[in-house]
């Protein structure tokens, strides 16, 4: 159970930034 929160952590770090990135295209296809 302990290794859940940890998991998560590292889970959310790999997508935040993927986040962004898809964020950073959408609105780049946005203006164009």
């Amino acid at each position: 159970l302990d290794d859940e929160p940890g998991s998560d952590g590292k889970l959310k770090e790999l997508t935040n930034p993927i986040d962004k990135l898809y964020n950073m295209q959408a609105t780049y296809f946005a203006f164009t």
